[in-house]
């Protein structure tokens, strides 16, 4: 993870993050929603309501083991989060920062224009 903690605490993420968040967890082995909740650093019930928003869009399923729910990414899943991580690492975003964006890096450096003489 590139920002610390205080760092990620001190802004609110976008619904499109926590989801990613979610679909990034379950994909690395958190697999039972407390696992979820923690690797994601949400709260229990935000946890619980983007996993069943998850469920309904098909990003994800329930499976049951012995008794306990379990969730693992669906196809849909997979190609959702691969499309994601393929974006934001051609566009670079995860190194974007307020800090190191700077006005000149968003536009094309304008160059002095010529002056032209009236004294003819």
């Amino acid at each position: 993870m590139s920002e610390s903690y205080f760092e990620a605490a001190s802004r609110r993420r976008s619904r499109l993050e926590v989801k990613i968040s979610i679909l990034k967890a379950i994909n690395e082995g958190a697999t039972r929603q407390t696992q979820i909740m923690y690797h994601s650093n949400l709260s229990w019930s935000f946890a619980h309501t983007f996993v069943r928003i998850l469920e309904r869009q098909g990003l994800i399923s329930t499976i049951v083991l012995k008794g306990k729910k379990s969730f693992m990414l669906t196809e849909r899943g997979k190609r959702a989060l691969a499309a994601y991580t393929a974006v934001t690492t051609e566009l670079d975003l995860g190194s974007l920062t307020a800090e190191n964006v700077e006005e000149k890096e968003l536009r094309p450096e304008i160059k002095e224009v010529p002056r032209i003489s009236t004294n003819d």
